[in-house]
């Protein structure tokens, strides 16, 4: 009879099949069966079912943690590819990012050529290298073998000027009543001539020290700087030929939706033409007029018309850092026609470049405010030196641009949150 109850070889039985034969089961020496308790029953179908429940969770988790693992995995390696990567190109950053701009910049211009040239993009890239190194490269190249000899001929005649007396015999007729009126009227300041000129000459023999050493440096490096020419020119003849094929494999690698990347590519595109169009050629002519004002009044005017075209990238003040000293310097001397033109010419002419002529090259880039363009090409000057001046107003507006894309993405989250806390008040 124990045989009877016993299941088929191979086969299994749930709860509620247990129950069922034993209800059907005929009484066993003459035993009664006893009832089936249903709640156990329920209870032992409760436990099966969370059984399966539980394996199937686990069989799910098990997959999951395969895939996160392999994600993570990847990235992982993504990463180490990328940070070496980085280590290897990091030498030749500068010139990358500088191939990169020029190819933005002179893109209309390649553009124009190939499709002279029926779409032979190689060719097109080719003339476009040609214009840049002629009309680009050429006149920077003269500038800087001319302007080396002349830093230290300033430098010299600078020293000269100062060891002969005549910084002594300006205070004498000048600067000394100025200071000691200063002290009585306002004594706090702790400021008197004999320490305005120790400070004076101070600033001046490290600005010679820094100078010589500028040039010394340069010279020394000739070789570095053909390197990088040579990459420069290599670079920007693929990034003008294929720049499209790679813009279009990043977009393709990037989570971001078609039109935030086009907004984030069209706008560092127009910004970085704005400020080399806008930026280095406005302090470029504003370099050379102020140059040929003081070419006229016996200044040497390469190396001080080149520390102007610098000094015009700084908001505001721009080159009255340098033509303001200059007309001080020829009253101190008693050249007063000379100071009197100019001021004319820098006050009126050179000025009027930047006033006039830096708004229309720089329309697209003018959502940034005064300040923050300040505050970035500061920065950027004190973060990557000389290249600041292009990085930093590329690196503000990429900012602004992901503020912008980030209000549009969550402005339904933003607008919420905004009545709510109307609402709070």
């Amino acid at each position: 009879m124990d045989n009877d109850l016993a299941p088929p070889a191979g086969e299994t039985t749930g709860a509620t099949d247990i129950a069922a034969d034993v209800e059907a089961a005929s009484p066993v020496d003459g035993c009664p069966v006893p009832p089936v308790d249903s709640e156990k029953v329920a209870i032992a179908n409760a436990a099966s079912a969370a059984i399966q429940a539980t394996s199937s969770v686990a069989k799910e988790a098990l997959r999951f943690s395969s895939r996160n693992l392999l994600t993570w995995f990847i990235l992982g390696l993504l990463a180490v590819g990328l940070y070496f990567a980085y280590i290897l190109l990091r030498p030749f950053a500068n010139t990358l990012v500088l191939a990169v701009v020029f190819a933005a910049l002179f893109a209309p211009v390649y553009t124009f050529f190939r499709n002279a040239f029926k779409q032979r993009e190689s060719l097109a890239a080719m003339v476009v290298l040609l214009f840049v190194v002629v009309v680009v490269i050429v006149p920077l190249v003269l500038l800087v073998t001319g302007l080396i000899p002349q830093m230290r001929h300033s430098v010299t005649s600078v020293t000269a000027w100062l060891a002969e007396g005549n910084l002594d015999d300006i205070f004498t007729r000048y600067l000394n009543p100025f200071f000691d009126w200063l002290h009585e009227e306002a004594p706090f300041l702790d400021v008197t001539a004999e320490s305005a000129k120790a400070d004076i000459l101070e600033a001046a023999r490290h600005a010679g020290q820094a100078v010589l050493g500028l040039s010394a440096n340069f010279v020394g490096q000739t070789l570095t700087f053909i390197l990088h020419f040579l990459l420069f020119l290599v670079a920007l003849f693929f990034f003008l030929k294929d720049g499209a094929v790679m813009i279009a494999r990043i977009k393709y690698l990037t989570p971001l939706r078609e039109e935030q990347q086009e907004r984030i590519l069209h706008t560092l595109s127009r910004v970085s033409r704005s400020v080399l169009a806008g930026g280095f050629l406005v302090a470029a002519l504003q370099g050379t007029a102020g140059g040929v004002g003081l070419a006229i009044v016996g200044i040497p005017p390469l190396f001080w018309g080149t520390v102007m075209a610098l000094s015009a990238f700084v908001p505001v003040v721009g080159t009255g850092l340098v033509w303001v000293p200059a007309v001080g310097f020829l009253l101190f001397t008693d050249q007063w026609k000379s100071a009197i033109f100019l001021t004319l010419w820098c006050g009126l002419f050179v000025t009027s470049i930047d006033t006039f002529l830096r708004p229309y090259l720089m329309r697209d880039a003018s959502g940034v405010p005064i300040l923050f363009l300040f505050l970035a090409i500061l920065g950027g000057i004190q973060a990557f030196g000389v290249f600041g001046l292009l990085y930093g107003p590329i690196i503000l507006t990429f900012a602004v641009v992901m503020l912008k894309i980030y209000a549009d993405e969550y402005q339904e989250q933003l607008k919420s949150k905004s009545a709510w806390a109307r609402q709070s008040e």
